[in-house]
């Protein structure tokens, strides 16, 4: 069998501890993705069978700790404990340890440190589902360095899609030595910190997907007055297109916390009868969104 054609995308998606529920869909939903392939970093054997042999997305087995470690020749220390004494307020390591909260601030070192060829590389949260049109399209643009979302509101750190050549990390770099000789926080995660500084520099050109196109059912959004992300989102029986509910009009972006968070493998059940049988699914606002 010839070796799968290469994917313009790199995506990381950090997976440690156990699998939820939901998991068993949104591993599906990256199988079908034409433009990507995930790079899956986790400590748990309980993914292996969810990926099986998907030719688009790989396992990276790794331990939180050896995560953390991958990055120190990188940040110039040598053990945990140098780590801790430079960069613990920067990275929460004063008052949380290494675990997969805090190790999504590494996230922009990745590419660097995996030593990705593809000509784009991001990251995904574990809870997002996407339709590949979008970027397919932002991977078609000789003008634009990176995507990500929002335009409006705060630089989120869900999704983030660079080209390679961008050298994003030798920002990262500096940020993070600037925050750790003051030994300050920089007051928002890292990664998004990162976003904020290339913004404002304007050393990158960015394309911004609009509030319009992005769904999130996430307790922190549920409690903003945020009215066009909190909505109904149908799944389509491709497992790809996402659309606005009550009008159909699409969707890029779904944000799907809650539902990853609460749902047994019942519910899960339903969603893929509903695909089968309806062929969509509709993930609700009121008792989805709003549980947390």
């Amino acid at each position: 069998m010839p070796p799968p054609e290469p994917k313009p995308l790199t995506l990381f998606v950090l997976g440690f501890g156990p699998p939820k529920p939901l998991h068993r869909l949104i591993v599906e939903h990256w199988k079908l993705q034409p433009s990507a392939h995930f790079e899956l970093v986790t400590d748990h054997p309980g993914w292996r069978p969810l990926v099986g042999t998907a030719t688009n997305v790989s396992i990276v087995e790794t331990s939180v700790e050896d995560y953390f470690a991958r990055a120190f020749d990188l940040l110039g220390c040598s053990t945990p404990d140098d780590f801790y004494g430079r960069y613990g307020v920067v990275f929460h390591q004063d008052r949380l340890p290494m675990n997969g909260w805090t190790a999504c601030a590494l996230r922009p070192l990745l590419g660097r440190i995996h030593a990705v060829d593809s000509p784009w590389w991001g990251w995904l949260d574990y809870d997002v589902l996407f339709d590949h049109a979008a970027l397919a399209h932002a991977l078609g643009r000789p003008d634009i360095d990176g995507f990500y979302f929002p335009t409006q509101g705060p630089h989120w750190e869900q999704f983030k899609v660079f080209r390679n050549s961008s050298a994003v990390d030798e920002d990262y770099l500096r940020i993070a030595g600037q925050h750790a000789s003051r030994q300050a926080h920089p007051g928002r995660p890292l990664e998004a910190d990162l976003l904020y500084h290339l913004r404002e520099t304007g050393r990158l050109r960015f394309d911004e997907c609009d509030m319009g196109s992005i769904a999130v059912h996430w307790p922190w959004t549920n409690r903003q007055p945020m009215p066009s992300i909190q909505t109904d989102v149908a799944l389509g029986a491709d497992m790809i297109s996402l659309a606005h509910a009550p009008t159909g009009r699409p969707l890029i972006f779904f944000v799907a916390d809650v539902q990853v968070k609460l749902f047994s493998e019942a519910q899960v059940d339903g969603v893929f009868e509903d695909l089968r049988t309806a062929g969509r699914h509709v993930f609700p606002f009121e008792g989805g969104g709003n549980l947390l």
